[in-house]
């Protein structure tokens, strides 16, 4: 009687003592835990071969599977039954914020819209530019250190009309008095952005760290480079029985900062729709407002008709497009 009730007891110190966590790797290591925290971007843990209370920290990227002590198993970048194959794509656990994604919306020009060429005086003059058109190419990577916090660039191109009628008559101080025959026109605004970004990503859903939502939404604040190409303006007209074609161009590059937020809706694992919205603001100064004169097709005199003028746009542009997840 005894000496079975000492080899239950053994038996309950054995299981005691072995009862651990295992958490197994994607690069096939092994990690024997005492206990295990899931927090939203990985695990705390505590190593069975601790000698104090420092819990280590181990991302979800990094983390195939974790063995339980009753015998349970969590499959985080890996499915049942597959071994070391990825997770299935209609399985919404888990899934990575990394991304690259291609949008295409409108854009809204706020506030103001403009360059002294056009409006000398854009107090008087709030209807600069029109609706128009932006798309722009992104992509996200969110270090596993970070725990949320994500880092990345994006480049887009951006159009909109001229609306105000002030370069048509700035042109024309340019123009020769003796000129006949004149006629304007005036192009468009067209242009480019390169911007880096740090966010952050919010899951959407029940708060149960597995990630089970199909449902991502970021937030970010950006900085970069705009590069403007300003409104064309030609004009013909005739000197002395001689036609001549005159263009007024300028283009610069200027700061530019900007916020966007992103939602995105998980199709399976790799494909994501995404909206978003966003503001960006840049300004500075236009270096001078160049004339090149044509005849019969051919550039026969350039010079620098105006000098230096501010210039400073914003819009808000909105999105529609598709994400493509990178990593598992």
């Amino acid at each position: 009687m005894k000496k079975g009730l000492l080899i239950l007891i053994l038996l309950v110190i054995c299981g005691t003592t072995f009862a651990q966590y295992q958490i197994q790797t994607t690069d096939g290591r092994f990690v024997q835990c005492d206990t295990v925290v899931f927090k939203k971007y990985g695990v705390e843990y505590l190593l069975s071969s601790a000698t104090d209370d420092f819990r280590e920290y181990l991302p979800h990227t990094k983390i195939a599977q974790i063995n339980f002590p009753n015998g349970d198993i969590e499959y985080i970048s890996r499915s049942p039954n597959k071994s070391n194959k990825k997770k299935d794509p209609r399985d919404f656990t888990y899934l990575s914020p990394h991304h690259i994604s291609l949008t295409v919306g409108a854009s809204f020009p706020y506030l103001n819209y403009y360059s002294e060429y056009h409006v000398p005086n854009p107090e008087n003059d709030q209807e600069e530019a029109g609706f128009g058109m932006n798309t722009n190419l992104e992509i996200g990577f969110y270090p596993d250190q970070m725990r949320g916090f994500g880092l990345g660039l994006i480049g887009g191109y951006n159009y909109n009309p001229i609306k105000s009628k002030g370069f048509l008559d700035y042109i024309s101080a340019y123009v020769p008095t003796n000129a006949a025959n004149l006629s304007c026109t005036v192009g468009d605004w067209h242009n480019g952005y390169l911007m880096g970004w740090l966010g952050y990503n919010f899951e959407l859903g029940e708060w149960d760290y597995e990630r089970t939502s199909r449902w991502m939404l970021e937030a970010q604040i950006m900085g970069g480079a705009y590069f403007v190409n300003h409104p064309t303006a030609t004009a013909n007209y005739d000197t002395n029985s001689v036609h001549t074609t005159s263009v007024f161009t300028s283009q610069q590059e200027l700061l530019c900062l900007g916020a966007q937020g992103d939602l995105r809706y998980f199709l399976n694992r790799k494909f994501s729709l995404k909206a978003s919205a966003s503001i960006i603001c840049a300004w500075g100064s236009f270096d001078g407002l160049t004339k090149s004169d044509y005849r019969d097709g051919k550039l026969i005199y350039q010079s620098v008709a105006a000098g230096a003028g501010d210039t400073f746009i914003t819009w808000i542009g909105v999105n529609l497009g598709i994400a493509y997840t990178l990593g598992r």
